[in-house]
Formats: structure tokens, C-alpha cells, sequence
């Protein structure tokens, strides 16, 4: 849209492909240097692509869908990553039976509390 002698315009579009994110992280690393940049790329691929100022141009746009097992597997093996990485220390049991009887006792009776503070 044309405005006070400039163009204005607003995008938006998802993450959910790699170009998409790679897109948009390039993107927000810019801050206000988008223009300069979007400017160029454009000017770039109009120049390679010379069909799309063609009245006649017919744009196509499609994605291609992960498969769901795919997508699963991904996960699961990134999870395992990350579980791998993980330290685990042995847990040891040091209390008494008497000292948790004692401290759920306090829980209790800290919850009972609260009832005063009601309104």
C-alpha cells in the first residue's frame, strides 16, 4: 500500500518449515534494516525471475507435510539427547519414619492455617 509517498505493508508466516524459521530469525536479527534488505532480495529474484512482473505470471505456493512417524521419531530421538545429557545422582532415603510423620503433620496444620487468611 502506497502512504505518504512510501510503501507500507505488513507479513506474517508460520514456522513451520526450516526456510520459514530461517526466514524469520533473519528477519528479527535485522531490526529496523528489513527494508534495505527485503529491497534487495527482491530486486535479486525479480532479476532471475523476470516471469513474476508478467500479468500473465501464475504463482503457486505449496508445502510438503512431515510425516507423522517421522516427526515422532524426531522428537524421540531429541528427547533421548537431552535425557542423555542429564546427571543423575543416586537418591537415598535419610528419613526417619517419625520426621516425615512430624513434617506432614506441620503440612497439615500450615494448611489449616490458611483458612484464616480466607476473605
Amino acid at each position: 500500500m502506497k502512504k505518504d509517498g512510501k510503501y507500507r505493508y505488513s507479513l506474517q508466516f508460520g514456522m513451520s518449515s526450516e526456510e520459514e524459521i530461517r526466514a524469520g530469525e533473519l528477519l528479527e536479527s535485522l531490526g529496523n534494516k528489513k527494508s534495505k534488505v527485503l529491497i534487495a532480495a527482491l530486486n535479486e529474484y525479480v532479476t532471475n525471475h523476470p516471469e513474476l512482473e508478467s500479468e500473465r505470471c501464475e504463482l503457486r505456493v505449496s508445502y510438503q507435510s512431515i510425516p507423522m512417524e517421522l516427526l515422532e521419531t524426531k522428537i524421540r530421538q531429541l528427547v533421548e539427547e537431552r535425557l542423555g545429557s542429564v546427571t543423575t545422582f543416586p537418591q537415598t532415603n535419610t528419613a526417619v519414619p517419625e520426621q516425615v510423620e512430624h513434617v506432614s503433620q506441620d503440612i497439615v496444620d500450615m494448611l489449616g492455617d490458611l483458612e484464616l487468611f480466607q476473605i
